[in-house]
């Protein structure tokens, strides 16, 4: 079978290091698939409940940090909007 104890411990490595490359090539991660769906551009869907809103009581969209710095110079409460599904 083998020559020496030298050729079978070589074989042994060889093998041995054969089965650790075959495993961690069957259990690789695959890539992907390429997403088929369209990129989704602003302004498509229109409005939420939420942002309609925010343009209704401060007539334009703003955003929460600014709608929180009026009511403090205002002195008035924050009103949140949350969406009421």
């Amino acid at each position: 079978m083998f020559k020496d104890k030298k050729q079978a411990f070589r074989c042994a490595k060889q093998s041995a290091a054969a089965k650790e490359f075959a495993i961690f090539k069957s259990r690789r991660q695959l890539k992907a698939a390429k997403s088929e769906k369209t990129p989704y551009e602003p302004g498509k869907l229109g409005l939420s409940a939420v942002s309609e809103a925010i343009k209704a009581e401060y007539g334009r969209i703003i955003t929460r940090r600014e709608r929180k710095r009026l009511a403090k110079a205002k002195g008035t409460p924050f009103q949140a909007f949350t969406a009421r599904g």
